[in-house]
């Protein structure tokens, strides 16, 4: 009796080392995929300077993106600082043809809708997905925060929804990454006051000209 007793708690030993073993192999090879697969990924540029008077472009970019097929830009602005001109699509999808249902600038709201046609895979790429054109209109900052939510967009929140989705119509997960832009004044600076005295041809109060 006492043998048998013996036996079972050996192969109940057995199977429970068995067991620690395979899940431990297991959570090895998950955080191991985990670590080297790279989320796609939303972030923002900015073309041309931000003086008041001048115009900008805002690129909404996409990078690692995988079996890429539809996507959708919705930007809040707020009126007092920018006057979104136009907000048109990117390069991601190439040569491929473009379908966009949704396109528009309304008071502080810029959208876009862009999809591939037919039965075609998506795109696996790294590109431009919306560019934004705005008019600088005064001084002030704007922060871009980005959800993938069905949620208020606001200037003084988030203001910038991006939904991606695959050829299947699955929505694909991203790492939004924050933009800070700083719109500046153009002032020029005071003329410097001379008083009488007698000046050098490198004193930088003055510009000379040849033969003066």
């Amino acid at each position: 009796m006492k043998l048998n007793i013996k036996l079972k708690l050996k192969t109940l030993f057995i199977i429970l080392c068995f067991s620690m073993l395979f899940q431990l192999l297991g959570t090895s090879f998950v955080i191991t995929n985990a670590a080297t697969t790279t989320p796609a990924k939303v972030s923002y540029t900015i073309n041309g300077e931000a003086k008041i008077g001048n115009t900008i472009d805002i690129a909404v970019n996409i990078s690692n993106i995988t079996n890429f097929y539809g996507g959708s830009v919705d930007f809040a602005y707020d009126t007092s600082l920018l006057e979104v001109q136009s907000i048109t699509k990117g390069d991601i999808f190439g040569t491929n043809k473009v379908s966009e249902p949704v396109k528009g600038v309304s008071t502080g709201l810029a959208s876009i809708g862009l999809t591939l046609t037919g039965a075609n895979a998506g795109v696996s790429t790294n590109g431009t997905l919306a560019i934004i054109k705005a008019k600088v209109l005064k001084e002030g900052t704007i922060n871009i925060k980005t959800t993938p939510l069905n949620v208020l967009i606001s200037p003084i929140a988030f203001n910038s929804r991006v939904k991606l989705s695959d050829n299947n119509g699955n929505f694909i997960t991203y790492i939004g990454e924050d933009k800070v832009i700083t719109l500046i004044n153009t002032i020029p600076e005071p003329l410097p006051v001379l008083t009488a005295g007698v000046y050098e041809n490198n004193d930088s109060k003055l510009s000379y000209t040849p033969n003066w």
